[in-house]
C-alpha cells in the first residue's frame, strides 16, 4: 500500500484517442508500473453514466490491484451537456459554479445499494433519518421532494434538528472515509461535499422550493419559506436567487403576498 500510495506523487493525465486519431477521452496514467486507466466520454463512456438536461456526471471505481479490491482509484468527474456548452450562455465563472455544485453533490448523495433497499424495509426510519438525503436512484432528489404534496409531512420534516438532517451517511465521500466522522469534516471544510439542506437542488439545478411551486402546493411552499427566513443562511440566500426570476415569469402570478395565500383545499 505504501508502495501504491507513492506512485500518485507523479502521475499523467492525456488525451485518449481512437485508432482514427479522433479525442475520446483521458487517459491516468500511474508511475509506478506504468498502469493506464482510460476515462472514456464520447461513443463509449465508462463515467458519464448519468445525464440530465444540463450535465453528464457519475463515478467509477479503477482497481489498481487485482489481487486486492481495496487498492483502487475513484474518480468523479461531471461535465456540461454538449448542446449545453455550444450554446455559450456561461460565463467561466458560472461554469465552474455549476460544475462545483454538481460535484459537491455527487459526492454527498447516498449511493444506490441493492443489500441496502433489500433489507432495510423501514420506511418510518427512512423518513426520521434520511427525509433531507439526496438519492441516487432518485436523480439527486430526496424523500422530501417527494412529498411536496402532502404538507403535513412537510411540517413534520421541517421539525428536525440539524444534526439530524444534516448528515450524509452511505454517501460516497462517507464511504471515502470509511465512515469516519473526522476526516468528513475536514472534506466538507475543503469543500469537496456539502452537508444537507432542509431546501435544495437537484442535478438539473431546480430547487425543492421552486418544484413545490410548479406542483401548486402552495402550504408547503409557505412551509418552506417560513423555514428559510427564519434560519437565515446565504445557502438558502443563494439558493432562493436562483429560483426568483423563474417564479416571476409564472402567468398566474400577479403578486408573491396573494399567491402565497392561496392554499388550494391544502390543510395541515
Amino acid at each position: 500500500m505504501k508502495e501504491r500510495s507513492q506512485s500518485f506523487d507523479n502521475f499523467l493525465i492525456i488525451p485518449y484517442l481512437d485508432k482514427a486519431g479522433v479525442m475520446k477521452g483521458s487517459q491516468f496514467v500511474l508511475r509506478e508500473d506504468d498502469q493506464i486507466i482510460l476515462l472514456k466520454d464520447q461513443d463509449e463512456n465508462n463515467i458519464y453514466h448519468q445525464k440530465t438536461d444540463l450535465v453528464a456526471f457519475g463515478h467509477q471505481k479503477f482497481l489498481t490491484n487485482t489481487f486486492n479490491h481495496d487498492e483502487y482509484v475513484l474518480i468523479a468527474s461531471c461535465q456540461l451537456r454538449q448542446k449545453v456548452f455550444m450554446q455559450g450562455n456561461f460565463e467561466n465563472n458560472e461554469a465552474y459554479y455549476i460544475m462545483n455544485k454538481i460535484q459537491k453533490k455527487l459526492m454527498s448523495q447516498q449511493l444506490a445499494q441493492f443489500e441496502y433497499f433489500v433489507l432495510n424495509d423501514d420506511f418510518d426510519q427512512l423518513m426520521r433519518e434520511e427525509f433531507y438525503q439526496p438519492q441516487e436512484v432518485l436523480q439527486g432528489k430526496s424523500i422530501f421532494d417527494l412529498c411536496l404534496g402532502f404538507p403535513k409531512e412537510i411540517a413534520n420534516g421541517l421539525k428536525q434538528e440539524k444534526d439530524v438532517y444534516k448528515r450524509i451517511d452511505g454517501s460516497l465521500i462517507a464511504e471515502i472515509c470509511c465512515y469516519d466522522d473526522k476526516a468528513l469534516q475536514w472534506y466538507i471544510d475543503a469543500k469537496l461535499c456539502e452537508e444537507n439542506l432542509m431546501v435544495q437542488i437537484d442535478f438539473n439545478f431546480v430547487s425543492s422550493l421552486r418544484l413545490a411551486m410548479e406542483l401548486n402546493s402552495n402550504q408547503s411552499v409557505k412551509l418552506m419559506l417560513q423555514n428559510v427566513f427564519k434560519i437565515n443562511s446565504i445557502e438558502y440566500q443563494e439558493m432562493m436567487m436562483l429560483d426568483f426570476p423563474k417564479f416571476l415569469k409564472y402567468n398566474n402570478i400577479k403578486r408573491i403576498y396573494p399567491f402565497l395565500e392561496r392554499d388550494y383545499d391544502e390543510y395541515l
